[in-house]
């Protein structure tokens, strides 16, 4: 993932939890900007500010590998279980 901060919503699947990922959104009823993250209050319509997935995950008390699923070899190119150096 190339650009990490920004704001994160855990929606859970039936097969496994989805990440969403936005750096602005805009919504009928708000608009987020990451310009201004530290004027709102969250969450908003669940989404917060994260400065990386990994900070995302650790709140939502899930592991990256249950993000990427099937793509985790292919996006870290480590195997499950494998330690991540960041």
């Amino acid at each position: 993932m190339e650009e990490e901060n920004g704001f994160y919503k855990l929606e859970i699947g039936a097969k496994r939890p989805v990440m969403l990922f936005a750096t602005h959104l805009e919504n009928k009823d708000y608009v987020l900007d990451i310009s201004l993250k530290d004027t709102y209050t969250y969450p908003i319509d669940d989404w917060r500010y994260f400065d990386s997935l990994s900070e995302a995950c650790t709140f939502y008390n899930i592991d990256e590998e249950e993000i990427y699923g099937s793509y985790y070899t292919f996006l870290t190119g480590k195997e499950p279980g494998e330690e991540i150096m960041v």
